[in-house]
Order: structure tokens, then C-alpha cells, then sequence
């Protein structure tokens, strides 16, 4: 995990380097070039790129992420205001795409060969072909424009947070439907199912508490790296619906080339996706046997 986490933070390190002076935006046309140089001097980006590097690696260990060059106050801060809306949309989506999708390919493997199983994989597959903005888009044009049923965007009210939770659970839905449709086909081939089924066990028996235990651990990666990504891959969405997250913040802070809010962004985001992924290896522990005595 720190090796890991240290590779995010060298990323976006160069990354930012590389998207250009931020200084040429933030003075005014016309400004003399030995004021730009003092500015580029306040701001340590005349020093050397390993001298930058250290600068930042000590002041990421001090939890200083540098000063906002749009908002002219601590990165950091600016990022964490808008933590809470971002996560607030990952969770209720990734809460939606795991019942959704769990529910759909359980019953969907119990029952293979129904017009019910090929309908639904065929709309995940359609649904795991279209872009996640697309899907947005048509919410908007047929519940907000046509029908009038939901606001366009913004957050605040309940009806507000609809379209932007179904069109993100739209992304990790039809991944979930998959995975968890195959593993419980094979898992429901094993001989300990047929016992099972002999004994005289019914069906939701069998599926739930015997086979989808078994078949848990792949799809526990998958949620698990479905959840980490939301967080990082919100931008489209809350541009989209105008949802004031830190991917739209991301953004805005890219246009205006304030780094170190990107900067801030994208470590936050890198960090949680790390996060996750290593609360999932220990739930691989709790989930499995094995895992314990290995």
C-alpha cells in the first residue's frame, strides 16, 4: 500500500509539472517579466525539478498540499469542503449497483436458460457498451426536459440526487451482473450444490447461503474496485449534473491550471481508491478460511 501510494504521489507530481506555467494565468496581460519571476519564485517553481519534488514529498508529510492558486487558500481545505458531496454520490450509487446487480445475477444464474437470464445479460452488455454520460444525458432530456419529474442539476434536495446516483451506478452495474452471474454458474456446478440439493435444501437456501458465499470473493474485488474508482471517476458525472464534488472541482482546476488543487484531487482520490482495494484484501481474510491459515 505505501509503495503504491508513493507512486500516486510521483504521478501527479510530474503530471502537474507537465500541464503547464500556471503563472502565465494567474497575472495580468502586460505584467513586467521580473514581477512573473518574482511570482514564479514565491511559488518554488524556478527551482529544480528534484528540489520541487522534495519540496512537495515534505510538504504532502507535513500535510501541506500547497496553496490554491484560483481560491488563494490551502489546497487541501479546498478539496476537503467538497469530499462529502463526492462521497455521498459514490456511496448511495455503489449501494444501487450492488443490490441491483447481485440480485440480478443471482436470480439470472439459478434460472440460465429463461428468456429472463438472456434479456438481462444482453441489457448488461448493451449497458456495459454505453458511455455512463450518455446515460445521463438521456435522464436529463426525458425526466427533467420532457417530463419535468427532477431538477437538471445542483445538490441540496433528495429529487437532486436521483439522476446523478443512477447514472454513476449505471457505470458498475452491468460489471456486477456479469461477475456475479458467472461465479455463481460455476459455483452452482460443484458437487457440495447437488448434495445440497438432495438433502432437499430450497432453492433461495442453496443460492444465498450456500453457493453465493462460495462465489463472494471475485465479487468482492470487483465492488471494491468499482467503489475506488467512483470516487476518482465522478468528474463526468457531477459535471454533468452540476453536483459540486471534487471531480467537478477537478475540473474547474484544470482549466485554470491550479495544480495544487489537482494535485490535492487526485492524491485524495488515489489514496481512497488504495484504501479500499486493502480493506478488500482483509475482508478476503473473514471471507475465506484459507486466507487465515495461509
Amino acid at each position: 500500500m505505501v509503495v503504491t501510494l508513493w507512486g500516486v504521489v510521483t504521478l501527479v507530481f510530474l503530471l502537474g509539472r507537465l500541464s503547464g506555467d500556471p503563472v502565465a494565468l494567474m497575472v495580468p496581460e502586460g505584467t513586467p517579466p521580473a514581477d512573473i519571476e518574482i511570482l514564479r519564485h514565491q511559488l518554488g517553481l524556478d527551482s529544480p525539478l528534484p528540489v520541487q519534488y522534495a519540496d512537495f514529498l515534505g510538504g504532502i508529510a507535513h500535510g501541506d498540499f500547497g496553496r490554491s492558486i484560483l481560491y488563494r487558500r490551502s489546497a487541501l481545505d479546498v478539496a476537503l469542503e467538497r469530499l462529502p458531496a463526492t462521497a455521498e454520490l459514490a456511496v448511495w450509487a455503489m449501494a444501487l449497483a450492488v443490490v441491483v446487480g447481485l440480485t440480478v445475477g443471482v436470480v439470472t444464474a439459478a434460472r440460465p436458460n429463461s428468456w429472463l437470464s438472456r434479456l438481462a445479460v444482453f441489457l448488461a452488455v448493451s449497458a456495459r457498451a454505453t458511455p455512463g454520460f450518455v446515460f445521463g444525458i438521456f435522464l436529463i432530456l426525458f425526466l427533467a426536459v420532457a417530463l419535468r419529474l427532477l431538477p437538471t442539476g445542483g445538490r441540496g434536495a433528495p429529487l437532486q440526487l436521483i439522476m446523478p446516483v443512477a447514472t454513476l451506478a449505471f457505470v458498475a452495474t452491468p460489471t456486477l451482473i456479469r461477475i456475479t452471474r458467472a461465479q455463481m454458474l460455476e459455483t452452482l456446478r460443484q458437487e457440495y450444490v447437488r448434495t445440497a440439493r438432495a438433502k432437499g435444501l430450497g432453492t433461495s437456501a442453496i443460492l444465498w447461503r450456500h453457493a453465493f458465499k462460495n462465489a463472494s470473493l471475485p465479487i468482492v474485488t470487483i465492488i471494491g474496485i468499482q467503489f475506488g474508482a467512483m470516487l476518482g471517476g465522478a468528474a463526468i458525472v457531477e459535471t454533468l449534473f452540476a453536483w459540486p464534488g471534487m471531480g467537478l472541482l477537478a475540473i474547474s482546476s484544470i482549466n485554470q491550471r491550479d495544480y495544487p488543487v489537482v494535485q490535492c484531487v487526485l492524491l485524495l482520490a488515489g489514496t481512497w481508491f488504495v484504501l479500499v482495494n486493502t480493506a478488500v484484501d482483509m475482508a478476503y481474510v473473514m471471507l475465506d478460511p484459507r486466507s487465515r491459515r495461509a
